[in-house]
C-alpha cells in the first residue's frame, strides 16, 4: 500500500495499492484493489488474495503503513468484485464487519487489528448489514423457488422476522432488491 500526500483544497491522504505487498507476519499479500476505510481514515480494510488464493481481507494503517492480514478471512462474491457495501467498519473504527457471498452467505467480525475473528451467522443467499451493524436482511426461497421471503434478524442471526414474502415471477422466485436508509 502506498501512501501519497495531495493537496486540493486541503491536506488529504490517497491510498492505493501496488500488486503485492508485504503484510506485518513477513508474509506477501497480495491486494486486489479494493479498499474500504474506517469512519476517520486512519485505516483502511484491503481486499487480498491469501496464500491459499482465497480472497481474504488485511487492514492497512495509514500512520504506521503496517499492513495486518485478518487470519483466516474469507470474503467472495459471485462476480469478480466484493460491492462496497458488503464490508463496514464500527463506528469507532475498531471493528469490521463483512458478508461473505459464498452460499451459504454469513456474516463475519473481526478487530482492525486482524485478532477475534468470529462468523456471526449466516443465510441462504444475499443479505445486507444495516448501518448501525445491528441487523441483517436477507433472502429465503422455498426449496423449489416457488415462493420467496425477505427477513431481518439481529446481526448475529437471532429473532428473524418475516418483512415480506410473495410466489415466484416467472418461475424463479421474487426477486428482491434492498438497500438500508435513515428513517427521518
Amino acid at each position: 500500500m502506498t501512501v501519497l500526500p495531495v493537496w486540493n483544497p486541503g491536506p488529504m491522504s490517497i491510498a492505493f495499492c501496488q500488486s503485492s505487498l508485504i503484510g506485518s507476519s513477513g508474509g506477501p499479500i497480495r491486494a486486489n484493489l479494493q479498499l474500504w476505510f474506517s469512519p476517520d481514515t486512519s485505516k483502511v480494510a484491503v481486499l487480498t488474495t491469501r496464500p491459499d488464493h482465497f480472497a481474504g481481507l488485511a487492514v492497512f494503517d495509514m500512520q504506521t503503513l503496517a499492513l495486518t492480514p485478518v487470519p483466516d478471512s474469507i470474503i467472495s462474491y459471485p462476480s469478480d468484485h466484493i460491492p462496497q457495501e458488503n464490508v463496514h467498519w464500527s463506528a469507532d473504527g475498531q471493528t469490521l464487519y463483512w458478508i461473505d457471498m459464498g452460499g451459504p452467505a454469513a456474516v463475519y467480525r473481526a478487530a482492525a487489528d486482524g485478532s477475534g475473528l468470529t462468523k456471526l451467522t449466516t443465510f441462504p443467499l444475499t443479505g445486507a448489514l444495516s448501518p448501525d451493524l445491528r441487523s441483517v436482511v436477507f433472502v429465503e426461497y422455498a426449496a423449489d423457488f416457488s415462493s420467496g421471503a425477505l427477513l431481518i434478524a439481529e446481526i448475529d442471526g437471532a429473532n428473524p422476522r418475516v418483512i415480506d414474502s410473495r410466489p415466484a415471477d416467472s418461475g424463479t422466485g421474487p426477486n428482491y432488491t434492498f438497500a438500508w436508509r435513515p428513517v427521518p
